[in-house]
């Protein structure tokens, strides 16, 4: 005798069978795609601070410049 549950869980598997086989996409696709146009909201959005902080922090690191560096 089949349980409420293990009816459930055939019917849930049986459809995702089934939409998946109706459509090119596969898990890590679709996983890919979503964290690419999260990354890139992200990066609108915090992109100019990062890379200012970027500059910063290497101009920090490099110390003043010498006086060989100067043009003449």
């Amino acid at each position: 005798m089949t349980t409420e549950h293990d009816a459930t869980k055939a019917g849930v598997s049986d459809a995702w069978d089934f939409w998946l086989s109706q459509h090119d996409v596969s898990v890590p696709e679709t996983i890919e795609a979503a964290v690419k146009d999260a990354v890139t909201k992200w990066l609108n959005i915090h992109g100019e601070d990062l890379f200012a902080s970027a500059i910063a922090e290497v101009l920090r690191r490099s110390g003043p410049p010498s006086e060989e560096g100067l043009p003449q």
